[in-house]
């Protein structure tokens, strides 16, 4: 029989709290003192169990305030093509995004690289910070040709989702994509936004999706907190 350490302990008492009602959504929980002396443990080992909830989705931490009681996590699709506009829709959250930058550029040796297209190349790179229940969850990078989209910088992509202006405005349909997730370590080019530090990790997922002419229309990089997604194949 396997024995269940202090760590995994603190864990299931927390979590039985949140499913039997005791901390509902939006709950604060007690302090770590008071929750070190409720569960007669160390502070390390405390914080070691409240980050197996915390990898989990059920509870996030705002530095120098506290922990509190997660929504149910978003699911996002691991495989398919569908908008982050579109999956957080539907899954009644209140999200926002902010547009951090919104660039044209020329393709250097890492996007040749991941791109396949010619050096020089010119591209939109959109950075868009995802609010999402006034917490800022995960930052986007995309890097669109622009000799497919020409002038979509004049769309406020703050309104709208970026698939819906290509398949409206530009007739782009979008039929296939490859994606990768793997968890790394926070950037400082991104981490204060999402409340993090370059000692936390996040999940990225990157990958290219191409139109029905098998022609490239996007190469993108997302960094998500853990536990802000459920990622599911569609």
């Amino acid at each position: 029989m396997k024995l269940m350490t202090l760590d995994l302990i603190v864990a299931d008492e927390v979590k039985c709290m949140i499913e039997d009602g005791t901390l509902s959504i939006g709950d604060k929980l007690p302090s770590e003192r008071e929750l070190c002396e409720r569960f007669n443990v160390q502070r390390l080992t405390l914080r070691s169990g409240l980050q197996m909830l915390e990898e989990e989705g059920l509870i996030y931490s705002i530095p120098r305030n506290g922990y509190y009681v997660a929504n149910n996590r978003i699911q996002k699709s691991a495989d398919n093509i569908v908008s982050t506009t579109s999956e957080i829709q539907t899954s009644n959250h209140k999200m926002e995004t902010k547009i951090i930058k919104f660039v044209e550029r020329e393709i250097d040796k890492y996007l040749y690289s991941e791109m396949k297209l010619p050096l020089g190349t010119r591209l939109y790179e959109i950075k868009r910070l995802r609010i999402i229940d006034d917490k800022p969850v995960s930052m986007d990078y995309s890097f669109i040709p622009k000799y497919t989209t020409p002038n979509l910088d004049k769309f406020n992509l703050e309104n709208r989702s970026l698939y819906e202006i290509l398949e409206s405005e530009y007739g782009i349909i979008l039929k296939k994509s490859i994606q990768n997730i793997i968890v790394v370590r926070a950037e400082e080019n991104y981490c204060t936004d999402l409340g993090l530090t370059t000692e936390d990790h996040v999940v990225l997922q990157s990958g290219i999706v191409y139109d029905q002419n098998g022609e490239l229309v996007e190469f993108s990089e997302t960094y998500s907190r853990i536990g802000a997604f459920e990622y599911v194949a569609c």
